[in-house]
């Protein structure tokens, strides 16, 4: 096979020898540090510090128990090699298989140009018209689809939901996955007749704009009474927490987020949550390496793999007489 390596790959040449040494590499596990295994996989991930060590856990378990090496890249967004550099360079370094969790939008000519020889399976964000062996992930649609229903049995014509939702003119490819969310909420909130009840927000990833937007929706007297504030983004849900202590109890909407931290989960009763969709990261990392020890056994492997998502309620939200039946559901 022929390969069209990015020419600032070789132009680091000395980073790119020190990124495809396979050993001696405080980024490469290798169950009892021995280098007697069965197969090596390449883990290329860009989430943050938090998120990449959850779903690293959940590598490593199925890595230990099948006897299987995990080297790790992490691509910096400042850095000089790309996630689509790195799927290059792993499929030179002759891994058995690749999971990538990348946000990168353009790396389908990339995973389609290694497919054949090293697979790939991706995880959190989709690249479905690529050749990539499976996906993993959770369904987004049905997370929103279930938090519009819980909502709409919760609210009268004379309240307003409100979204905010990631600028539009974000190229992150993670922004497909939360409009599925908003496309499933506008679903149920349509069919319980309250539309005209949900106002979609176009909002800034930053501290001041959804401060902006906060004072917006809390002071404009035309509109009508705000009841929930949902944030479909992991950002945007830290961002709004940060500022909703800030406004007096009595005058604060109903708030629901979206989350993969654990630690936001146990706060569920103990902040401004009423109702937080939980994503669980070591469940997506442990799925993926087992969709690909699966493949590589005996060929077999799911082109699609949905991991639970919970819907978590606070106590004071079950308090107010909300419907429990499906709460804690896992789709």
């Amino acid at each position: 096979m022929i390969f069209s390596v990015n020419y600032e790959i070789w132009s680091i040449y000395p980073q790119f020898k020190e990124e495809t040494s396979r050993f001696r590499d405080q980024n490469f596990y290798q169950p009892d540090h021995t280098s007697d295994f069965d197969y090596s996989l390449a883990f290329i991930t860009t989430s943050n510090e938090q998120e990449y060590e959850e779903l690293l856990t959940g590598i490593k378990n199925v890595a230990l128990n099948n006897n299987t090496a995990v080297k790790i890249y992490k691509p910096q967004l400042s850095g000089q090699i790309s996630s689509g550099d790195y799927l290059q360079i792993a499929s030179l370094s002759d891994y058995d298989g690749i999971i990538l969790d990348s946000r990168d939008p353009d790396l389908t000519p990339t995973i389609n140009n290694i497919a054949a020889d090293t697979p790939v399976v991706t995880i959190q964000s989709d690249y479905p018209d690529s050749n990539r062996l499976s996906y993993v992930g959770i369904n987004n649609h049905r997370a929103g689809f279930q938090i519009g229903r819980i909502l709409s049995e919760n609210i009268n014509k004379n309240q307003k939901l409100v979204v905010f939702s990631r600028d539009q003119l974000t190229t992150d490819i993670s922004s497909s996955a939360e409009q599925l969310k908003i496309f499933g909420l506008q679903e149920a909130i349509a069919a319980s007749g309250l539309i005209e009840n949900l106002e979609i927000m176009d909002t800034e990833v930053s501290l001041l704009d959804v401060s902006q937007k906060l004072t917006e929706i809390l002071t404009d007297k035309s509109k009508n009474e705000i009841t929930a504030i949902f944030t479909s983004d992991e950002e945007l849900t830290e961002l709004t927490l940060q500022l909703l202590p800030n406004i007096r109890q009595e005058n604060r909407p109903d708030f629901i987020g979206y989350t993969s931290d654990q630690n936001l989960k146990a706060q569920i009763d103990q902040g401004p949550i009423t109702m937080l969709l939980y994503k669980n990261l070591n469940e997506i990392g442990n799925k993926a390496a087992k969709e690909m020890l699966s493949y590589l056994n005996d060929g077999s492997v799911n082109l699609f793999s949905r991991i639970e998502i919970e819907l978590l309620m606070s106590r004071s939200f079950k308090e107010r007489g909300a419907e429990s039946s499906e709460i804690n559901e896992l789709y």
